[in-house]
């Protein structure tokens, strides 16, 4: 009597396989990147079209990703006025814009620091003064 041959992994299931690891890692990384931004379906600030005319985007609502640059002004009430250094992508660091930005008194328990990175939902208000509607951390 001959002796049967062990069955083994055919070629084209470990290339099934591979392909299952490489949708799982892509899968995974896409959605690290989506639920890394709490404000993904808002439409991000065109910083150049709000330095050009911010009482046009008066009453939109925007996302800006940005460095805490400087506290430049607070009340006693509670309201600061802060600049942000806009991260976007598509440009250089060097390129980048520095925005103000109003912190009402409704948000005065943030604690904002030099340096540190947020995501900002943020309402263009009367004069095109950005106003922060709510903020995470980055």
């Amino acid at each position: 009597m001959a002796k049967r041959k062990s069955k083994s992994p055919t070629k084209n299931l470990f290339v099934a396989g591979l392909l299952l690891i490489g949708f799982a890692v892509g899968g995974g990384y896409y959605l690290s990147k989506q639920t890394g931004d709490p404000y993904r379906t808002v439409e991000p600030l065109d910083s150049t079209v709000y330095l050009r005319d911010a009482n046009g985007l008066r009453g939109n609502i925007y996302k800006i990703k940005g460095e805490v640059y400087e506290q430049l002004a607070w009340r006693t009430s509670g309201a600061r006025l802060i600049s942000v250094r806009e991260m976007n992508t598509k440009k250089e660091p060097s390129e980048s814009e520095i925005i103000p930005l109003l912190l009402p008194s409704a948000l005065k328990d943030s604690q904002l620091q030099k340096g540190q990175i947020f995501h900002f939902r943020v309402e263009v208000r009367e004069g095109g003064v950005l106003t922060v509607v709510s903020l995470a951390k980055a």
